[in-house]
């Protein structure tokens, strides 16, 4: 198993680590809103969120270890693969997928203080953490991921052009709810 690394980080504190299998999960805190990547990440190592994603990529343990980010008023965030301890970031997959029940993404996308991310067309997520969590091997009935959420609620831009433009007034986020309704002029 690899070594933990190092406990100080320039955007954030890595405040635990913990194994899960042959991987780290690793818990981070973050002086302010923090980097949250433009799409869900791909290539040789995507996106865990992505349909696409080899199977087993990480360990069940780990999605066990971070289910808590999607429980009901969550503040905990669901770190991307792609940190380093001198880059903490936040899984563009979750943001779009996972986060909609999350207390700090809610008041983060509120306050302007993240872009909400792009998903590329012909990229299929996860529909719900505990959909993405089963399908890497985390048992149906396991505890961890009972409590995880997963209403269908995802985040998109509200925009006629291309639905991802920066954000402005014409651009801002909003929740679409199961069944493709939407909450016009809601913000979460």
């Amino acid at each position: 198993m690899p070594e933990p690394g190092p406990r100080a980080a320039a955007r954030g504190r890595i405040v635990a680590q913990r194994p899960a299998g042959d991987a780290w999960v690793t818990t981070a805190e973050s002086d302010g809103p923090p980097v949250v990547p433009h799409s869900p990440c791909g290539g040789d190592e995507p996106c865990p969120w992505r349909r696409d994603a080899p199977a087993g990529q990480f360990p069940p343990e780990a999605y066990r270890l971070s289910a808590p980010t999607t429980y009901d008023q969550s503040t905990r965030a669901f770190g991307c693969h792609s940190s380093t301890p001198e880059r903490v970031r936040v899984c563009a997959g979750w943001v779009l997928r996972g986060a909609g029940d999350n207390f700090r993404v809610r008041m983060w996308v509120l306050n302007g203080d993240i872009d909400v991310p792009h998903l590329p067309e012909g990229v299929e997520l996860y529909d719900s953490y505990r959909e993405m969590a089963i399908a890497n091997g985390v048992a149906p009935d396991d505890p961890a991921i009972a409590p995880c959420r997963g209403n269908g609620m995802h985040w998109q831009y509200r925009s006629a052009d291309d639905g991802n433009r920066p954000r402005d007034e014409a651009a801002r986020p909003l929740v679409v709810r199961p069944g493709g309704q939407t909450g016009a002029g809601e913000r979460a």
